[in-house]
Formats: C-alpha cells, sequence, structure tokens
C-alpha cells in the first residue's frame, strides 16, 4: 500500500509460514551478504551429548532468529517455541501471531526427518 511517506508492505500468512520454513532451514553462514541469517539446529543436534541440553539450545536459537529477522511480521515470546527430539529429527511448534491476521496459529515444524523435511502443518 503507499501512502505519501512511505511505503507499507502487508505480508500474506502463508508467505509468514514459508518465510519461516526458509529462516528455520537455512544454516547460518549460508546466505551471501548476511551470516548470521538461519539457524544452527542441524550442528547443535549432531554436537550435543545430552537431549536436554541440545533442546534449550535449539529453542533459543528458533527464537532468536525470528526475533531478528520476522519482528515486522510476527510477534512471539520464548515461551512460544516448543522443541522436540524424535527418532534424531526435530519437531518444532510454534505459537505465533502474525500481524495480518491477528490470531494466534499453532505450527509445526520437522526438520531434518528423512521422510519429511521441512514440512510445515
Amino acid at each position: 500500500m503507499f501512502n505519501k511517506s512511505h511505503i507499507n508492505l502487508e505480508k500474506d500468512y502463508d508467505a509468514i509460514k514459508q518465510d519461516l520454513i526458509l529462516l528455520l532451514g537455512s544454516n547460518k553462514g549460508g546466505l551471501y551478504g548476511d551470516p548470521w541469517f538461519g539457524t544452527e539446529i542441524k550442528s547443535i543436534l549432531w554436537d550435543q551429548a545430552h537431549e536436554d541440553i541440545a533442546v534449550r539450545i535449539i529453542k533459543e536459537q528458533i527464537y532468536e532468529s525470528i526475533y531478528s529477522y520476522m519482528s515486522n511480521n510476527v510477534t512471539i515470546n520464548p515461551d512460544d517455541v516448543i522443541v522436540n527430539i524424535i527418532d534424531n529429527y526435530v519437531n518444532v511448534q510454534i505459537n505465533l501471531s502474525a500481524y495480518s491476521n491477528k490470531e494466534n496459529d499453532m505450527l509445526n515444524i520437522s526438520l531434518l526427518n528423512e521422510n519429511n523435511v521441512d514440512n510445515l502443518t
């Protein structure tokens, strides 16, 4: 939408979901020009011996990434991110609210699953 003084972009809710999948599925350092874009979920999953520590670090990474790169489109709190590691893949549940929708939505994302890579339901 155009205004006399600025341009206001409104994103479709499905586009926000796709941006979220891209953000969480990308490795830090993988985007030229922005080495901090993405997460280190894959390396954390394989580097940590204790699952509880890995879950806590992954949860922090996801929250920080969403807050840093998507705060213009969504609102999220640290408690809105739930991480489970099941059979060497990461299942993430995120309760977020998009500014364009004004309603909370629970997103389920499976990362690193052989049968269901980066699946959003």
